[in-house]
């Protein structure tokens, strides 16, 4: 009996302690409607991953860089041959840059939703749009 007793009281202090905090968190949202908003945000959206055809245009080799803008001077560049086309696999709102070396940038397109295809100009130094 003394242990179904002390069993009813723990369970009881157990209840009333959640009620306690989730009037405390319901009052301060009251208060502060930026604590829900925060409580609220969404997850972060993961890039949609797509295949863009790259023409190259120029006669020469092209060094460029193909990913996230905050790596574009990491070094991690490829060259791809002249008069050739090439497929990139990338994301969304990633960049495709032409690279004079691996820390100046000739000229970049950012890849935009619905972008499927990319071509350099004769000249090595720009996209045609």
């Amino acid at each position: 009996m003394k242990w179904i007793a002390k069993c009813m009281i723990a369970a009881a202090i157990f209840c009333a302690g959640n009620n306690v905090s989730a009037q405390i968190t319901a009052d301060a949202g009251m208060e502060n409607p930026s604590i829900l908003a925060e409580a609220k945000a969404p997850a972060t959206i993961q890039a949609k991953e797509i295949t863009v055809e790259l023409k190259n245009d120029c006669g020469k080799h092209v060094t460029i860089f193909a990913g996230s803008k905050k790596e574009v001077f990491d070094g991690h560049s490829q060259s791809i041959g002249g008069m050739s086309n090439n497929t990139l696999y990338v994301k969304e709102g990633d960049v495709v840059c032409i690279m004079n070396d691996p820390k100046t940038i000739q000229a970049c397109s950012i890849l935009k939703p619905g972008v499927s295809k990319l071509e350099i100009n004769p000249g090595g130094n720009g996209f045609i749009k």
